[in-house]
């Protein structure tokens, strides 16, 4: 799905590149986006934030604190080499059960480094068209070395 730009036609072929996952990719996490909120019409960044947000909740179910800075210290053991788990309930259950657990998220594996920097980041190509839409053509995804 394209999202048009009003100087169609001039820009015609133009590629660019936008940090995250093209929300397409993640059809039902749209329903239920739209479902909560019929307004909403932008989806940049919906799959990292909705992800940012399941992380810290686990790293606070972890370290059993609300305290900032130990979910900090808690977001790399959850987002790690654990048991992999996709949803908040089964990682929740998962860490209540003593499991350690590697939340991959509706974005895809988090990966955080131990000071909570992230380990791999997703890029998507753009290619604008002559009807002012522009048009997912790739996704690059870079690991990096903690």
């Amino acid at each position: 799905m394209g999202e048009r730009f009003e100087d169609s036609g001039s820009l015609d072929g133009l590629k660019g590149v936008f940090d995250g996952y093209e929300i397409d990719e993640a059809p039902e996490m749209r329903a239920r986006l739209e479902a909560a909120e019929p307004l909403l019409t932008y989806f940049g960044d919906a799959l990292e934030a909705y992800d940012a947000t399941i992380a810290v909740a686990l790293a606070a179910i972890s370290a059993q604190s609300d305290t900032g800075s130990e979910i900090r210290r808690h977001l790399a053991a959850v987002t790690g080499q654990g048991t992999v788990c996709t949803t908040f309930a089964a990682c929740a259950e998962l860490l209540e059960a003593g499991t350690d657990i590697g939340y991959d998220g509706v974005s895809g594996p988090l990966d955080l480094g131990v000071h909570g920097d992230p380990l791999r980041s997703v890029f998507t190509v753009y290619e604008l068209s002559d009807d002012g839409l522009r048009y997912p053509v790739n996704t690059v995804i870079a690991q990096i070395e903690d």
